[in-house]
């Protein structure tokens, strides 16, 4: 999503119908090249450049954790935009292809979750992409724009999460209706009726975050809607720390059971222990929500 957003907000009409018609006819999912070995949350540290020469970029450096990173035809890299001569003209957004000579898929992170999709290493060296490629060139505020399409991405992780808790917390209801002990079924118990229900609350807490990041969408530009920051970071930071607290509490009501791989509480646990790093730590986020509380103080 955040490299979608990105491109159709701000990159050319040319662009925009390419990427629209390869994720719509090939099922391409673009991905957003951003983490780089030194620079995760300070990605004001990025090294990767993009330099301009005779109608064309050069691309070098490497990203890691990068989602979907070898699968992605379309990938979105975040660089350092240099002229000809090697002045740095800020952070911007290029289009490397999959493919693309250069440009080669490194290290396929083991991680601990979410390993239905690889997050991967690109390495680009002297990887040379077409001018038309380039995004985003803005000295001003070409990294603001940029990540005003990581939002949207922020609010898409959100609801990935809450899937992740939700379906927890359906498993743990459905045992507790089930199972006996000590003579009466486990939803008889109090004490476990209010792991419950403080389950629900959570649960329809991180919605409604949610569903309120995405309907606030600002209009941008070419008519695209995308989260609002503070909203976005609210949602994220929230949402990460609750579903992880909802999905360990679930798992809690199987007992040794749920710490089983017989059952799927211990993968849905490392899964979506990932949305409190992921797309912007928490910490990361709760800094942007203080920035905003203290802005015009």
């Amino acid at each position: 999503m955040g490299a979608l957003g990105a491109i159709m907000a701000y990159g050319t009409e040319a662009q925009q119908r390419e990427v629209a018609r390869r994720v719509l006819e090939e099922g391409d999912k673009p991905a957003i090249g951003m983490t780089e070995p030194n620079a995760g949350t300070d990605l004001g540290a990025l090294g990767t450049t993009a330099t301009e020469r005779e109608g064309a970029y050069v691309v070098n450096g490497t990203k890691h954790w990068i989602t979907g990173g070898g699968i992605s035809r379309t990938n979105l890299i975040f660089a350092r935009i240099q002229d000809k001569d090697g002045n740095d003209q800020g952070i911007g957004g290029i289009l490397v292809d999959k493919g693309t000579p250069g440009f080669t898929v490194g290290r396929v992170e083991a991680a601990m979750g979410l390993r239905g999709i690889p997050e991967a290493e690109l390495i680009f060296e002297d990887c040379e992409v077409p001018a038309a490629n380039l995004v985003l060139r803005d000295p001003k505020d070409g990294f603001k724009k940029l990540m005003n399409g990581y939002n949207a991405q922020r609010v898409g992780a959100s609801a990935v999460a809450l899937g992740i808790a939700q379906g927890a917390h359906d498993l743990a209801i459905d045992y507790m209706c089930e199972r006996e002990a000590f003579g009466k079924k486990l939803k008889d118990f109090q004490g476990l009726g209010w792991m419950a229900a403080q389950g629900e609350m959570r649960l329809d807490a991180a919605r409604l975050l949610i569903y309120r990041a995405a309907c606030n969408a600002r209009r941008l530009a070419n008519n695209v809607m995308l989260p609002e920051m503070r909203e976005a970071s609210i949602a994220k930071a929230f949402v990460g720390h609750e579903a992880f607290h909802s999905v360990s509490e679930s798992l809690q009501m199987f007992g040794a059971a749920g710490y089983s791989s017989d059952l799927p509480l211990e993968r849905m646990l490392r899964d979506v222990r990932m949305f409190q790093i992921g797309g912007g730590t928490s910490q990361a986020q709760l800094n942007m929500i203080a920035r905003g509380i203290f802005s015009n103080r």
